[in-house]
């Protein structure tokens, strides 16, 4: 797996379980989501924990063909961080960070320009972009993910004993078939 970081408004951490394949890991984050109360005291959005892990991102570049990921739940922003938003989305972009934003709040707020914000960046960077309000089933994350994980690099050191060209034959499988 790649490294994983849990950014909140308490600070970044280096999470040990990967969520993609540890089931006992998603299991007891989907518990501890479901026991998050309905309405918390302080619901308005900040950008700290997204600058703070787009910052490490942009400090500890990524290995070549590595694909970096953000899942980032959020309400959607208002007012002065709603307009701080697209220059945290170039530096995302720059850092090649993909942005796969979660957004929580009521229906009435799916259509907003603060929801459609949201939706460009996760755009703009390659991710995805769910709307939740508790009355949809929970996002799919593990979709979300998959399709980056199709990516491989394969060294291959030749034996041929004569200098030229050489043909080579390669041959991949997926579990889908040829």
């Amino acid at each position: 797996p790649g490294d994983l970081v849990e950014a909140s408004s308490d600070g970044l951490e280096d999470l040990v379980a990967d969520p993609a394949t540890d089931l006992s890991f998603r299991s007891d984050w989907l518990k501890a989501f479901r026991a998050l109360p309905e309405n918390p005291p302080n619901p308005h959005p900040a950008l700290d924990s997204l600058a703070a892990a787009i910052e490490r991102a942009e400090a500890n570049p990524a290995a070549p063909g590595t694909t970096r990921i953000l899942l980032w739940i959020t309400s959607p922003p208002e007012g002065q961080l709603l307009t701080a938003l697209p220059d945290l989305v170039s530096r995302a972009q720059k850092a090649g960070l993909r942005l796969f934003i979660w957004s929580i709040s009521p229906v009435i707020a799916f259509q907003t320009q603060s929801a459609q914000a949201l939706q460009q960046a996760s755009a703009q960077t390659g991710g995805q972009y769910a709307a939740y309000s508790g009355a949809e089933p929970v996002p799919d994350l593990a979709a979300w993910f998959e399709p980056l994980r199709g990516q491989y690099t394969v060294h291959y050191t030749s034996h041929a004993h004569t200098a030229g060209a050489q043909t080579l034959a390669v041959r991949i499988q997926s579990p889908d078939g040829p």
